[in-house]
């Protein structure tokens, strides 16, 4: 009973994420709403030594989080499912 329990659980688990790496990119704004279909719901800009900007992004009732940070010769954008 427990191997069966365990089977499932991890199967569960598997299926979720390879379920969560079809639909969106970690690392892309721009792929997010190109190629998955994410739609921005709204955006906010904080400005300071490192400026960012906060994307919030929409899909099937679902919220994605993307934010980008301007730092002196690199961009960096990291999205995540808050």
């Amino acid at each position: 009973m427990k191997k069966l329990l365990s089977i499932i659980v991890l199967g569960l688990l598997w299926f979720n994420s390879a379920l969560a790496e079809k639909d969106l990119s970690n690392y892309s704004l721009n792929e997010n709403i190109n190629n998955y279909g994410w739609k921005i719901k709204s955006t906010k800009f904080f400005s300071g030594e490192n400026p960012k900007e906060i994307y919030t992004l929409t899909k099937d009732k679902r919220f994605l989080k993307c934010i980008i940070t301007y730092k002196t010769n690199i961009i960096n954008t990291e999205c995540s499912i808050p």
